[in-house]
């Protein structure tokens, strides 16, 4: 069990004019990426271990409505959520 858990958090979902996206606990260097239905990378953001809490607020202009793969990425692991844009 790992004192220091990688929380993503991802709201409001669906989102309407922005999404806000929560990260906390990292322990090294890594990055968010959003991804697309058809896998191609529509945002992505660099994150670093001495950022213990970040948040990211998107606004969804640069979006499309549907369904979007939010994915932080470390050395150590992964995590991904479901995101849904509804303008």
């Amino acid at each position: 069990n790992k004192a220091h858990e990688l929380v993503l958090e991802v709201f409001p979902n669906p989102a309407t004019d922005e999404v806000n996206i929560n990260l906390h606990g990292m322990q090294s260097d890594g990055k968010i990426m959003i991804f697309d239905l058809t896998g191609k990378m529509v945002f992505s953001q660099k994150t670093e271990a001495d950022d213990s809490e970040m948040i990211i607020n998107l606004n969804t202009d640069q979006f499309s409505n549907g369904i979007y793969m939010v994915r932080m990425a470390s050395e150590e692991l992964s995590l991904t959520k479901r995101l849904v844009i509804q303008k």
